[in-house]
């Protein structure tokens, strides 16, 4: 009942998590037609990779029989590099390459063709070499960022999102957070309060009467600036 003493009461709506994975169809194929090899992209974007995450390469088609031992990082001169990791996810549809990067240097990623086959029988003609070179450090901006009232959170989390989805997110055991190397753009920020500590949102469930993770979007964007200490304070 509302009348005119009534405090205001704060309502928090969120969608359910669906567990329940959607079907999915193999695509049709038309194999006479089609070039019998095996299709794939990379991370690589403008021939650079980025300093800060792994190589990835994704395949439109599910891999089998896969032999990490077939691809190989080397230098300019084919020398193998060592200490690389090579792996590939659950759906059999993305390898990644995990390396320590050194900025403006020329790679060379070496795919021979019995690397694997695909659950079409499709296989790579010859052996595959992907040139390109790592960004510069210059390419990327300084973070720092100074909270205020961050003990409102038991379990912060702090989450940088970009057209709706959350690109990047760090574990906050400070006041200041900061970080040396970011990837330039405009982001907005979202304060997780993580009571799992698992480092990501947790949507409720009504049959188990659980309430979901509280997300507290911060009413600001950012402006992160290559080759620039991009500092800010925030007040929570």
């Amino acid at each position: 009942q509302i009348s005119a003493n009534v405090k205001p009461v704060e309502l928090f709506a969120y969608i359910e998590g669906d567990n329940q994975k959607p079907i999915t169809r193999p695509p049709v194929v038309n194999k006479k037609n089609a070039e019998k090899t095996i299709k794939y992209s990379t991370s690589i974007s403008s021939g650079e990779q980025d300093l800060l995450t792994p190589l990835s390469i994704n395949f439109q088609v599910p891999l089998k029989n896969f032999d990490s031992t077939k691809i190989k990082l080397t230098d300019t001169l084919f020398k193998p590099l060592q200490l690389v990791g090579i792996s590939i996810d659950t759906t059999f549809k993305k390898i990644t390459v995990k390396n320590n990067w050194v900025e403006d240097t020329y790679y060379k990623l070496l795919i021979s063709p019995d690397f694997a086959t695909d659950t079409l029988g499709d296989k790579l003609n010859k052996t595959d070499t992907i040139s390109f070179k790592t960004k510069k450090t210059a390419d990327y901006g300084s973070v720092k960022l100074n909270f205020t009232h961050l003990d409102k959170f038991a379990h912060p989390v702090l989450q940088f999102v970009q057209n709706n989805a959350v690109v990047d997110s760090f574990k906050l055991t400070s006041p200041t957070f900061s970080v040396k190397l970011f990837n330039p753009g405009e982001y907005e920020l979202r304060i997780l309060n993580d009571e799992n500590e698992n480092g990501k949102w947790d949507p409720g469930s009504f049959h188990l009467k659980k309430q979901p993770e509280k997300v507290i979007a911060i009413p600001r964007k950012i402006s992160i600036r290559k080759d620039w200490d991009n500092e800010t304070d925030i007040q929570l």
